[in-house]
């Protein structure tokens, strides 16, 4: 059974367009709040995609794995070219968060 019915429908697009806001998609500028090296660097995402290290899908049930897919957040990967000089670099998504 889906997670996603004809009841709750509105409810899950509410849901979709409050996180939307804050996916780290591609040409989006990012600041980097968490990690190790590249904390409080701002750049710009130039590739989003599941974490080859992890898989967000494996124990999600339906509606866990709707929104882990809708925020783009646990389980995700982004590689974030910073602004001014430097690499571009990979990171987890969980460590940005998407500037205005």
């Amino acid at each position: 059974m889906s997670a996603i019915n004809a009841e709750n429908r509105g409810a899950w697009q509410a849901l979709a367009d409050e996180l939307s806001k804050q996916r780290p998609s591609p040409g989006r500028a990012v600041r980097v709040t968490g990690g190790r090296k590249h904390k409080g660097e701002r750049g710009t995402v130039e590739r989003h995609q599941v974490s080859r290290y992890s898989d967000p899908f494996r124990y999600a049930s339906d509606a866990q794995a709707h929104m882990r897919e809708m925020s783009g957040r646990f389980g995700f990967a982004c590689l974030v070219r910073p602004d001014g000089n430097g690499a571009a670099f990979w990171i987890n998504a969980e460590h940005l968060e998407v500037q205005p």
